[in-house]
């Protein structure tokens, strides 16, 4: 109970408003019946978007870099098959698992949600200033690949993410890729280590104009 209380005030003071890109697994599902705990922190890194797709409050344009700490819980329904919960404050997320080959080259498939909601105090001319509130979610569908290298593991997770962003009520969509390269000390279990990359494309004043988010993540499962 201490221990999840303690988890529960990290998380909560490292909310900060931003739709997290860690993957913080490979292709290796929990087994049927147990329980596997992750904690990661990492930094994020992106540009804060007109349409708020980056998650990042600030001004239109403006780099920022924050801190990001997470908690994932998965269960494992089936000794291939395995459920996630993911938290890093305000940003939660969930996620499904199937894992198809499971040797020195493991291979599974996975779709998940992310969601992340924020307010925001702009100012309006004349009339001193009115509070924004967004909603981003992001529905994400990954290949997750395993290549075992010594002691350790190596993975690889592309994936496609298919965002809405709703602001006061009216909804943008975009579509974004992304990339998730990372390595296991140990083949499960133990200390991680990831670098987490999102793309993407808007109009701004009828240019198409490019972004990226990045994401490095330092972890532990047990």
């Amino acid at each position: 109970m201490k221990k999840l209380i303690l988890i529960t005030l990290i998380l909560t003071a490292g909310g900060i408003g931003c739709t997290s890109l860690s993957t913080l697994q490979g292709a290796r599902t929990t087994k049927k019946g147990e329980l596997t705990h992750t904690f990661a922190a990492g930094s994020y890194a992106t540009e804060v978007t007109a349409s708020g797709s980056s998650g990042a409050e600030g001004t239109v344009g403006e780099a920022i870099q924050l801190p990001m700490l997470e908690y994932m819980l998965r269960y494992g329904v089936t000794d291939s098959f395995d459920f996630g919960l993911k938290s890093s404050g305000t940003s939660n997320g969930a996620d499904i698992k199937y894992n198809l080959m499971d040797g020195s080259f493991a291979l599974a498939l996975g779709l998940g949600v992310n969601m992340v909601e924020f307010t925001t105090t702009v100012s309006v001319s004349g009339s001193g200033s009115a509070e924004s509130s967004t909603k981003i979610t992001d529905y994400i569908v990954p290949v997750y690949m395993n290549f075992d290298m010594g002691g350790g593991s190596m993975y690889l997770v592309p994936k496609l993410i298919a965002k809405t962003i709703s602001k006061n009520g009216v909804d943008e969509n975009l579509s974004q890729k992304g990339i998730t390269l990372g390595y296991q000390f140990n083949k499960e279990k133990g200390f991680f280590l990831e670098y987490n990359m999102v793309t993407w494309s808007e109009d701004v004043s009828g240019t198409s104009k490019s972004y990226t988010i990045a994401q490095p993540a330092l972890g532990y499962v047990w």
